[in-house]
């Protein structure tokens, strides 16, 4: 073998080496993406979950707030009709 095609082997070795290399780090780097983007998905998936606990933590008390309301109201007949606090017949 020539010292020519000798060397033209060996750069064409190298070359082909450094693609190889390059195609793996591509590869990791798609990997990598691929997780940061399941990371990204499942922490607002997480966030949604959050959102609607603090949604309904919220209105928890909305309706404890009107059920106690609706419990301390006094019960009223139908034929009665309350004037600025007293009961009279309507």
């Amino acid at each position: 073998m020539r010292e020519e095609d000798f060397r033209a082997t060996k750069q064409i070795k190298f070359v082909a080496k450094q693609c190889c290399n390059f195609k793996k780090q591509c590869c990791f780097a798609i990997k990598q993406c691929i997780a940061v983007t399941d990371r990204i998905v499942l922490a607002t998936k997480r966030t949604v979950g959050v959102t609607r606990i603090t949604v309904a933590v919220r209105a928890l008390p909305v309706s404890v707030a009107k059920k106690s309301i609706n419990d301390a109201l006094p019960v009223i007949p139908e034929t009665e009709c309350i004037f600025i606090g007293e009961s009279k017949p309507c």
